[in-house]
């Protein structure tokens, strides 16, 4: 384990994971709960690559209606679904 740390897209919260494994090759893990569903990203690429990390940072979440979501914090910490 190379990174293990909180992680967010559009304000849901997460979690991040970087592992690097026995041949050097990169494992990237990316888990999110968002209305009671989880999304679970991972990729793994060779020694020297530079891809898995956009790999997570493309993950959208939308409503039923096909428009993306993101989180809008109040003034007192709560999380509320805005679509954007």
């Amino acid at each position: 384990m190379t990174y293990d740390a909180y992680a967010q897209v559009d304000r849901i919260e997460g979690h991040q994971l970087h592992i690097t494994n026995r041949d050097k090759s990169l494992t990237f893990v990316g888990i999110y709960l968002h209305a009671r569903r989880l999304y679970i990203l991972e990729a793994t690429v060779p020694p020297g690559s530079p891809g898995a990390v956009h790999f997570q940072q493309s993950l959208s979440i939308l409503d039923e209606e096909g428009n993306r979501i993101r989180c809008e914090l109040d003034a007192d910490g709560n999380r509320s679904g805005r679509v954007r």
